[in-house]
């Protein structure tokens, strides 16, 4: 199944639109996505060694965003009614990628060294 792949301003939008029409979320005014890391890759986006070939391909269906905040607040029970629309949501859109912040911490951690420089420099009794 092929997924329709927005931007998270875009996405959001989408989300609003949807969830709106379920009930208990007719005021709400805001929705806020959150990029996640699809299981088999982690953060640095090197595979993840010692998981099955077929982790890959779970992956590529896996949702690659989370439903982060409603506003105003809904119920939880409201949200739990919501989970079938979400999960729906999950299957059709993909984010186009982790935000701009997320990926230049990402590219710092896979240039810095094991441990700060702090203690690299520090006399160790011995």
């Amino acid at each position: 199944m092929s997924r329709d792949t927005c931007s998270h301003a875009a996405l959001q939008r989408i989300c609003l639109h949807s969830l709106k029409q379920i009930k208990g979320f007719e005021h709400v005014t805001e929705i806020l996505v959150q990029w996640r890391e699809p299981v088999g890759r982690d953060p640095c986006g090197r595979e993840n060694l010692g998981q099955n070939p077929s982790s890959r391909d779970e992956a590529e269906y896996e949702a690659n965003w989370t439903l982060a905040a409603v506003r105003p607040r809904v119920d939880n029970q409201v949200l739990r009614s919501a989970r079938a629309m979400i999960e729906w949501l999950q299957q059709t859109y993909r984010l186009d990628g982790p935000p701009d912040s997320l990926r230049e911490k990402t590219r710092r951690q896979r240039h810095s060294t094991a441990f700060p420089r702090d203690v690299l420099d520090k006399d160790f009794p011995g």
